[in-house]
């Protein structure tokens, strides 16, 4: 089978690139790491879980176990590479950018490492109290509203 190209991450997708499939897998064309993209109701409970736990208590994405979770459904980190890539010109590491852009984001794999990479970015190279400011929640909430959108059934 011939790889696609994803159009976010410009690295090949082995499988489906439908934001909508059942599972794929991609490799990082950073370090190679080849993944496997968990179904997607799998990462719909997932964001829905992710989603309330910071409406309610939003000290919990800053330790718990996030990292362990994306890692185990099969989302890349980058960085945010691939984000400021897919939207030059736009400050997607803020709210207010990545409002403009989070609903054209039709692709599972790409958003789940947006989220990852954001997640990372905020508890490992920023000063780790960024990740409780009002603009990293509103950050999440858009990205985990949108994760939902993408993966849920037709039938839910």
């Amino acid at each position: 089978m011939t790889g696609e190209i994803n159009r976010y991450l410009g690295q090949e997708v082995l499988g489906y690139i439908e934001a909508k499939s059942m599972s794929k897998r991609s490799v990082n064309p950073d370090c190679g790491q080849c993944c496997e993209l968990a179904a997607n109701d799998t990462i719909n409970a997932f964001a829905r879980k992710w989603r309330e736990i910071i409406s309610v208590s939003y000290d919990d994405i800053a330790n718990g176990d996030f990292s362990e979770e994306c890692f185990s459904l099969g989302f890349g980190m980058d960085l945010g590479k691939s984000l400021k890539k897919a939207f030059p010109g736009v400050n997607v590491e803020k709210s207010s950018g990545f409002k403009m852009v989070v609903n054209s984001i039709d692709d599972v794999f790409f958003l789940g490492t947006a989220i990852f990479s954001y997640w990372r970015w905020l508890t490992h190279w920023m000063d780790h109290g960024k990740i409780y400011s009002d603009d990293a929640k509103e950050w999440f909430t858009l990205a985990f509203d949108r994760l939902i959108e993408i993966t849920k059934d037709d039938q839910q």
